[in-house]
Order: C-alpha cells, then sequence, then structure tokens
C-alpha cells in the first residue's frame, strides 16, 4: 500500500455478521459489492475465515475460497479476510496445521489481505501465525483489539516488536469499546509511531 495514501477498508459482511449469523441474502450481497465498487473502496473485507463451529453460522463466517470463488466480485477492489487470533492461539492443533486447513497458497486465492484480529496485550503471540500467512503469499494486517488506556512506552515497544518481524504491512488499532476521543486517537498514533513506520490503520467504533 502507498505511504501517505488514504486506503478505505470496508468490513460490513464481516463486523455486520454479528447481527444475522453472517448470512446475507445474496441479492444484497450483489447490490452491496457493487455500490462498495462504484464508490471506490479500496479494499472489502469479505467475512471471518473461521475455524468450524457447532452452532449455526452463515458462509461469511468462514469465507472460505470456495464459497468466494461463487460471489460475483468486482476486478478493482482488493479483498481481505479477518481471522481471530485467539481463536488459533488457543487451539491443541499447531498453529501451522491450522492455518493451512483455512488458507491455500495466495496465488491459488481472490484474497489478498488477511487481517489477523488480536487483544493488544496478546499481540505477540500471532507472530507465528503472521509469518506463515506472510511466506503464503499474502499481505497482512494486525489489528489490535482494545487498544484504549495503554501507557506511551507499551504502545511504542509493541509497535517496535511488531515491526522486527517484517511480515506485517498494517497495523491497526480499534476503539473496541468506543470510548476513545480524538485526542487518544492522536496519541495512539504518534505513540506507535515510534516504533513503526509503516502503514497505520484504525477501526473506529463510535
Amino acid at each position: 500500500m502507498k505511504k501517505n495514501k488514504i486506503n478505505i477498508l470496508d468490513c460490513t459482511l464481516r463486523d455486520g455478521g454479528y447481527y444475522n449469523h453472517w448470512d446475507f441474502d445474496r441479492v444484497i450481497v450483489d447490490r452491496y459489492l457493487n455500490s462498495l465498487n462504484a464508490s471506490s473502496v479500496d479494499i472489502i473485507e469479505l467475512g471471518f475465515r473461521s475455524l468450524p463451529s457447532n452452532k449455526f453460522m452463515g458462509p461469511f463466517a468462514y469465507s472460505t475460497d470456495d464459497f468466494i470463488n461463487q460471489l460475483n466480485l468486482p476486478k478493482r477492489p482488493k479483498y481481505a479476510v479477518m481471522i481471530n487470533g485467539k481463536e488459533l492461539i488457543d487451539n491443541k492443533k499447531s498453529t501451522k496445521t491450522i492455518i493451512k486447513s483455512l488458507f491455500n497458497q495466495k496465488h491459488k486465492s481472490k484474497i489478498s489481505i488477511v487481517r489477523i484480529a488480536i487483544n493488544f496485550d496478546d499481540v505477540i503471540k500471532v507472530k507465528p501465525i503472521a509469518v506463515q500467512l506472510k511466506n503464503m503469499g499474502y499481505e497482512i494486517g494486525l489489528n489490535m483489539m482494545q487498544a484504549h488506556g495503554k501507557d506511551e512506552n507499551t504502545y511504542s515497544s509493541t509497535a517496535e516488536k511488531i515491526s522486527s518481524w517484517g511480515v506485517v504491512d498494517v497495523l491497526y488499532f480499534a476503539d473496541s469499546l468506543g470510548n476513545m476521543l480524538p485526542e487518544d486517537v492522536k496519541n495512539i498514533c504518534y505513540y506507535l509511531k515510534k516504533g513503526w513506520e509503516g502503514s497505520l490503520g484504525i477501526h473506529a467504533h463510535n
């Protein structure tokens, strides 16, 4: 992604899926995708890529490559999926095994970007996930949830560690509780930039 360029990522099918179990009508999906394409949205996050579940969740909770291949995707935007880092690091199976079960090599997928969501305090634990997905050819976004209320050194040192991995393309922080003020956002950006020189993003909740 170009430096100093604002990229807009829309995650309606992923974040909005909490309201309908990720079970969207295909006609609505087609209209939505075409509308975002016409609006010049840069990246469309199609859904989660989750492990199998015993409870009902629609196809956008899994967003498999087979399912995505059935969608009428406009060619201009890039496409992303999100994985829940905690779901992988708390699993008894090895991270390598899980990733291989969830993802094909990039050249076999219409997905360009994988965003890894993890609570800020656990962010270092997802390094093996980021490294493996990067080696498979994907751009990596690291979405740090519950990123509010840390001290300056915690933000800057964490960013520096992530930078040292050499695999994360975009570092995001999320206003998970919707309580960040503009001054908080400004300060967090400033502190993170002390240890991070790459692209920076925010997922706002208010």
